[in-house]
């Protein structure tokens, strides 16, 4: 939680915005400027693909202000979003991780050279290498011919350690 998370609660929250678990969209009840008038969507959509909300002088990701409107208290970890699109809070989609399993459930890397989630090209003995980072450990699955044989292999460790969690691309 960020501290200035600690400033706004759930009533303070409910008296400014009206939030539909069912869209994931909040809406204002109040109106705060001739820009954001009672009823009118609230939050903007950010580059990096968060809808932010500005409340009280400070900004918030509308996922966290979902879960803290319905729960009534602020995430205990990360709030991920299951089908991987940030600017999809409609309740059913949202869900506390840790960030092992935020990540878990990311994509590929920009930096993957592969383009496959947990493949690589082992130089040395030139075949697409499995692994899996579990906390600082590396779990290994094996060397394949096949980007597409490494690949499932990535995705049967991943299921093992992950479960739901567990994102193959």
């Amino acid at each position: 939680m960020m501290d200035f998370e600690r400033g706004l609660t759930a009533d303070r929250l409910r008296e400014l915005l009206r939030y539909s678990p069912s869209t994931g969209e909040f809406h204002w009840r109040v109106t705060n400027s001739a820009r954001r008038p009672a009823g009118s969507i609230a939050g903007d959509l950010k580059p990096s693909g968060y809808v932010l909300i500005g409340i009280d002088g400070e900004r918030y990701r509308a996922h966290r202000l979902a879960w803290v409107y319905m729960t009534g208290e602020w995430p205990p970890g990360q709030v991920d979003h299951r089908d991987r699109d940030r600017a999809n809070n409609r309740w059913s989609n949202l869900r506390i991780a840790t960030n092992q399993q935020n990540q878990a459930n990311a994509g590929v890397s920009r930096n993957s050279t592969s383009g496959v989630k947990g493949v690589y090209w082992n130089k040395q003995r030139q075949k697409w290498q499995a692994k899996l980072c579990v906390g600082r450990r590396q779990i290994h699955g094996g060397f394949y011919d096949d980007i597409d044989r490494a690949s499932s292999a990535y995705q049967r460790i991943a299921q093992s350690y992950f479960g739901e969690f567990a994102r193959a691309a």
